[in-house]
């Protein structure tokens, strides 16, 4: 599922994108540096046992794949909720999800430009 909203004057959800497995996002524009990543990873729903969750997330400028970035920017092997800053220049990007054994959630979160 991608979701795209505004907020109301003060942080601004740029995307929100779920899903079960490993996916690409439709383009965002990231319009400014105070940006946030917030992600919440869960087992999926029936598993359990042996296999582990497996989650990593790309944001990765339009054009590029991961294989042109050699690091994810979060990377999770159990259930876990979390909001990370990262650091992207201005520009428009893809979210790419790694993902195995999880139900996700990410959303990309920037404070107002008040630069």
């Amino acid at each position: 599922m991608l979701v795209f909203a505004v907020g109301c004057g003060g942080d601004k959800t740029v995307i929100e994108f779920s899903g079960d497995s490993s996916e690409r996002s439709e383009p965002f524009e990231i319009s400014n540096k105070k940006t946030q990543l917030r992600i919440h990873v869960r087992e999926e729903d029936g598993q359990g046992g042996e296999e582990s969750v497996k989650f990593d997330v790309f944001v990765v400028p339009e054009g590029e794949t991961i294989k042109d970035k050699s690091d994810p920017d979060v990377t999770e092997h159990e259930p876990e909720s979390k909001t990370i800053t990262i650091h992207k220049t201005p520009g428009t990007y893809i979210l790419d999800v790694r993902s195995n054994n999880a139900e996700w959630t990410v959303s990309i979160i920037e404070a107002p430009n008040n630069d």
